[in-house]
């Protein structure tokens, strides 16, 4: 079962190779950011007081021919709270795109890392020093014939109008030859880089990837390769984060998910997927957070469609650590989450480690008074189910409270 082999995806590989060093398996760990672009919404980052550990002489493994070798980095587990090297990859770039890679820097609350991207060779990115508004939430459009994906809309800078244009979403034909990624920003200490769409490769065509490893020495040489479907799982717990890739996934290969008994029942309805990334998180952590609020936009109507999820999920999920919206009492809004950190006299583009416990307790404040809690109670339907009641009953699309653009 793909749910065992998730468990197992989260376990970091014992590396013999390691100099002067043994290994222990451990729990959790990233996918090199080169191999997979994290989409998250860039406004604040995470910093620790932790100085990260000196750089790494990793040696690649082998040769692999026509493939570029991008090496790997220091990450921060939150949950454990220790450094980890996530190991480097043999990559086949996207079409006439170059690698820049992240790095960590010294900010006055700490250190905080910034993402690597890709880029169009010659071109540098867009800076924009004003942060980007929340996304909207979109009405889908009646979806064309054929196989197709939603690709959603975004905030794009006007230089003329000196503000930013929301541009909206649209359906495309899918192609499984290539994965579309779709257009983002990323942060830097003078603003927010605007990464345009683009379309990568296919993620069993993309190179190897290798397993994590807790790096005490100066040297080392990855050595466990990672199959496509061993990234998935342990991306899984994450998925809102990787949006396009499940989505792409998802279109491309149904079958394989309908034997997966820990996807979410949702994806089954198409519509949802076109949700953004806050919306995903509220109601992935509401699914497998007992007790949890539910997002504030579902009924009790959809609810009751929802079948609750699996034990072994619950469990697992617990091990991560969500993204700062998600709250102890529900999930914020990004806008009000930075103007909550300006109140807490913070940077309102960085959350301390240390002080998202403070920030969790402001943030009750911001949700408004306690309401009637739902839990999901949907029958015991496969995502087989699911999808063939939705084929032969469309439901009729979530309409979701419009968010007021602030910029």
């Amino acid at each position: 079962m793909r749910a065992m082999a998730f468990a197992l995806a989260f376990l970091l590989i014992t590396d013999s190779q390691l100099v002067g060093v043994e290994i222990p398996q451990q729990t959790g760990g990233p996918i090199h950011e080169a191999f997979v672009t994290e989409i998250t919404e860039p406004l604040v980052s995470l910093a620790i007081a932790a100085k990260p550990p000196e750089h790494v002489l990793e040696n690649p493994p082998g040769n692999e021919e026509g493939l570029k070798w991008i090496g790997g980095y220091w990450d921060y587990l939150q949950k454990e709270g220790e450094f980890i090297w996530v190991s480097g990859v043999y990559r086949k770039p996207p079409t006439d795109c170059e690698w820049v890679e992240g790095s960590w820097y010294k900010a006055e609350d700490g250190y905080v890392r910034l993402k690597g991207y890709w880029k169009r060779e010659g071109q540098e990115p867009k800076l924009v020093t004003t942060p980007p508004p929340d996304p909207f939430n979109e009405s889908t459009p009646t979806k064309s014939k054929g196989e197709s994906f939603w690709v959603q809309g975004f905030w794009n800078w006007n230089d003329e109008k000196d503000s930013y244009e929301w541009v909206g979403g649209r359906w495309e034909r899918t192609d499984t030859r290539f994965m579309f990624v779709p257009a983002h920003y990323v942060h830097r200490p003078e603003g927010y880089l605007f990464i345009p769409a683009s379309w990568d490769h296919p993620l069993a065509e993309r190179g190897v990837a290798y397993a994590n490893a807790k790096v005490k020495g100066k040297e080392y040489t990855p050595k466990t390769a990672l199959e496509p479907s061993e990234i998935l799982n342990t991306l899984l717990p994450r998925y809102p984060d990787y949006l396009y890739l499940f989505y792409h996934n998802f279109c491309c290969d149904k079958e394989s998910w309908i034997e997966e008994e820990w996807a979410p029942p949702w994806w089954g309805w198409e519509d949802w997927w076109t949700f953004p990334w806050r919306d995903h998180w509220a109601l992935l952590w509401w699914w497998v957070s007992p007790g949890y609020p539910q997002p504030y936009w579902l009924p009790k109507t959809y609810a009751r469609l929802i079948e609750p999820a699996p034990v072994g999920l619950v469990n697992e999920m617990q091990k991560i650590t969500p993204p700062w919206i998600v709250t102890k009492n529900g999930c914020i809004d990004i806008y009000s989450g930075r103007q909550l950190l300006e109140e807490m006299d913070q940077d309102d583009r960085i959350l301390k480690v240390n002080e998202r416990e403070n920030f969790y307790k402001e943030a009750a404040t911001l949700l408004g008074p306690p309401r009637e809690f739902l839990k999901p109670m949907g029958p015991d339907r496969t995502l087989e189910d699911t999808i063939r009641v939705q084929q032969a009953k469309p439901r009729a699309s979530l309409e979701r409270p419009k968010l007021k653009p602030v910029w």
